[in-house]
């Protein structure tokens, strides 16, 4: 292939991943929850759809500038809760696949088609190397945010909130 032709192919690729990486996918507030838990779920109401965790870690967390619970549910399903309003900050699952979904079914395992089908095109994508990283921020003022990590074109990894 002559050396323009390459340099054209090269730069189209290169403004699709900067435009995939800059739209405006803004995601209704109601669709940034993991396993029906939403950045804001008050404790009692964690404790009264998933009982007590397996371990909790105390942590003081720098970027929430307070002491915070880690609830291991088990299953690859983390749940960050601060102390001082006992509100959910985030919610992670990662790894294995399991019954965490967000409101749109999409889950550890499912496709990087299935996630662009529900959400579109994100509002950050970052790559780096055989992980992509999905960025959805919420459409209101929150700076709540849906993660995804995909590897091999299969969800790795969802994070809902913020930390």
């Amino acid at each position: 292939m002559h050396w323009r032709k390459k340099a054209v192919l090269a730069a189209a690729l290169c403004l699709s991943l900067w435009s995939a990486g800059t739209a405006e996918a803004r995601i209704d507030s109601s669709h940034m929850a993991l396993g029906g838990i939403r950045e804001g779920t008050a404790e009692a109401e964690l404790y009264r759809i998933y009982g007590p965790p397996k371990t909790i870690v105390r942590n003081f967390s720098a970027a929430q500038d307070q002491y915070v619970r880690e609830y291991n549910y088990g299953d690859s399903f983390f749940v960050l809760v601060t102390e001082a309003d006992h509100r959910v900050r985030w919610a992670m699952a990662q790894d294995t696949p399991n019954a965490m979904t967000t409101p749109e079914g999409i889950g550890i395992g499912s496709s990087l088609n299935s996630v662009l089908g529900a959400y579109g095109a994100p509002d950050l994508r970052q790559i780096d190397g055989e992980v992509d990283y999905l960025w959805y921020f919420s459409d209101d003022v929150s700076p709540s945010r849906l993660v995804f990590c995909v590897s091999y074109s299969k969800v790795v990894g969802i994070t809902c909130g913020s930390r």
